[in-house]
């Protein structure tokens, strides 16, 4: 009954699986991490992306403000000219592009102000918590492959050490059957 080698049943496979947070990251098959780096291209992207819609919403708030500035200066004008030939329907279109100018520069306010700055700050906090968290990744992937070569190295003493054992148990049972028959041929 010759059994099973310990050596054999209790040891890890050796061989790098690809998705192995210890297999290096630069190797090719690598896949483990592969969510987290596609993610991380993307959130780059998007962060430039965000970055440059918030510009495009601070531009559109800026042409808002200059159309609505231009309306109240017409407005002003307009109002400027007391002649009695002024008409009623005049005068109540000035109040309305006066008021529709002050809601246009209040719609400028609002997309700066609500829209655009929040969007940049966003898109800035994304561009500087992406790199964090990559290089957070990639150290402790390196831990990782650091802790999996000590593994490595203590299976391999382990290992030495069962297969010395077997071969001392195997030298005892070897002995022993010598004793046992040099006692039954006596």
């Amino acid at each position: 009954a010759s059994g099973h080698k310990w050596s054999d049943i209790l040891s890890s496979p050796s061989n790098d699986a690809i998705f192995s947070p210890s297999r290096e990251l630069t190797k090719a098959g690598n896949l483990h991490g592969l969510g987290l780096r596609a993610a991380s291209e993307r959130a780059k992207t998007l962060s430039k992306c965000g970055k440059r819609c918030a510009t495009l919403l601070a531009d559109v708030s800026a042409l808002h403000d200059s159309f609505a500035l231009s309306i109240l200066q017409a407005c002003d004008k307009l109002a400027s000219i007391s002649a009695p030939s002024i008409s009623p329907l005049l005068k109540e279109t000035n109040r309305c592009l006066t008021s529709f100018a002050k809601q246009t520069q209040g719609l400028a306010i609002c997309i700066k102000g609500s829209v655009a700055r929040p969007l940049h700050g966003s898109s800035s906090a994304m561009a500087e918590a992406v790199p964090r968290i990559f290089n957070k990744y990639a150290l402790t992937r390196a831990q990782c492959a650091s802790a999996r070569q000590s593994a490595l190295r203590m299976r391999q003493r382990y290992k030495r050490a069962v297969m010395d054992a077997e071969a001392a148990i195997r030298d005892l049972k070897r002995v022993k059957q010598e004793k046992d028959a040099a006692a039954a041929s006596s």
